[in-house]
C-alpha cells in the first residue's frame, strides 16, 4: 500500500526547523518542494514532503536546506534527484555537497531544544 501524504504529516509530530509541535492556533502543515505545474504530481511523492508549522512555512529555506533537513528528519524518503526533477531540473541539480554544506548551517532541533508554541 502506497504511503500517504495524511499518513505520513501523522507520523512527523514536530516542525522540521524549530521543532515545534501542532497546537490549535500554529498547526503544523505538509509542504511540497515542488511548485507551480509539478505540485500536483508533488502531492503523491514522499520525497517532495517537508513538515513545517506555520510560522515557518512561510520562512523556509532554500532547497538545498531543505533536503538537508529531509535527510536529517525523513532519511526513507530522503531523494534529491527525484525532487530537483519534479521541480523540472536535472537530477543531478542539487548535490549530496551542496546538501552537506547546507546541513552544516543548521542547528537541528533535538528534545532538549524544541520551540513549543503553548
Amino acid at each position: 500500500m502506497r504511503l500517504t501524504r495524511t499518513a505520513w504529516g501523522k507520523q512527523q509530530e514536530n516542525c522540521w526547523i524549530c521543532g515545534g509541535r501542532a497546537t490549535d492556533t500554529m498547526p503544523l502543515h505538509t509542504h511540497e518542494m515542488a511548485r507551480g505545474p509539478a505540485r500536483q504530481a508533488a502531492l503523491k511523492e514522499p520525497a517532495a514532503w517537508f513538515r513545517v508549522c506555520l510560522y515557518d512555512h512561510d520562512n523556509l529555506p532554500d532547497l538545498a536546506s531543505c533536503l538537508a533537513y529531509k535527510r536529517h528528519f525523513d532519511r526513507p524518503h530522503f531523494a534529491p534527484a527525484v525532487v530537483a526533477s519534479l521541480r523540472g531540473r536535472q537530477p543531478d541539480s542539487v548535490t549530496l555537497a551542496e546538501i552537506d554544506r547546507a546541513a552544516e548551517q543548521i542547528e537541528f532541533w533535538d528534545e532538549s531544544n524544541v520551540l513549543c508554541f503553548d
